[in-house]
């Protein structure tokens, strides 16, 4: 067999292997501006959007985070183009549309979950900071999701007051510990408590004995109403 290399192969290759050709400058201008209205040019795609670092932000961002964050996403984006690319911090697109309140049509919690930035801190997280978790979110996907200092979003979840409806005080303490009722939200204590039951008065008082410092009205009159519902089983 000869040693020549085939030169219409090497063709072949030499094409194949090409570069995409950089952007013109008025065309990342206008893909800049088209991710706060959607308005982008046809054939716009995640991965253009993606080779676009903006300036003025989060060190690291890409236009695509801010379309993801705004709602205004290419047409035909999927939650793989959103984990393609990270800022500075690792937060990817995904983060910022968890953030945004514009996740994508049947955006999963285990698509959350595989978002990680570079201290761990998942989609899941940030959806559970600001209020914009999947409906189909649970207490335990929330209890289970850790970064790596070990903080769930569950914990998210309580400090910033956007808790799944229904949950309990003792779902927080028997899940994350003393400390979710200890950062509980003022906007949810009372929504917390009216759906807590007693078990027993060791119970009622491990509760109260967390609560009532920061929030002593709510906590008495919790207390009260479960110590006549005791009284009435009695």
């Amino acid at each position: 067999m000869s040693g020549k290399t085939n030169p219409k192969a090497k063709a072949d290759r030499a094409q194949h292997t090409k570069t995409k050709k950089p952007m013109k400058q008025t065309t990342i201008k206008l893909l800049a501006k088209a991710v706060f209205t959607g308005k982008y040019p046809p054939g716009t795609k995640a991965r253009d959007l993606a080779s676009i670092k903006v300036e003025n932000r989060n060190p690291g961002d890409t236009a695509l985070h801010i379309a993801a964050c705004h709602g205004y996403l290419p047409p035909g984006t999927t939650n793989t183009d959103l984990l393609r690319v990270r800022n500075s911090d690792g937060l990817t697109p995904l983060h910022a549309a968890a953030a945004g309140g514009n996740l994508l049509a049947g955006t999963t919690v285990a698509d959350l979950i595989c978002a990680k930035s570079n201290t761990g801190w998942t989609a899941l997280h940030m959806a559970a900071a600001y209020g914009n978790l999947p409906l189909e979110t649970t207490v335990q996907d929330l209890a289970t999701t850790c970064d790596n200092n070990g903080t769930s979003a569950f914990y998210a979840a309580a400090f910033f007051g956007h808790l799944p409806a229904g949950t309990t005080a003792q779902e927080l303490r028997d899940n994350v510990g003393r400390c979710a009722l200890e950062v509980l939200a003022e906007t949810q204590v009372v929504t917390v408590l009216n759906n807590t039951i007693a078990s027993d008065e060791d119970e009622l008082h491990s509760i109260c004995g967390v609560l009532m410092e920061k929030y002593p009205l709510e906590t008495q009159e919790w207390a009260q109403r479960e110590q006549n519902r005791f009284a009435a089983m009695n």
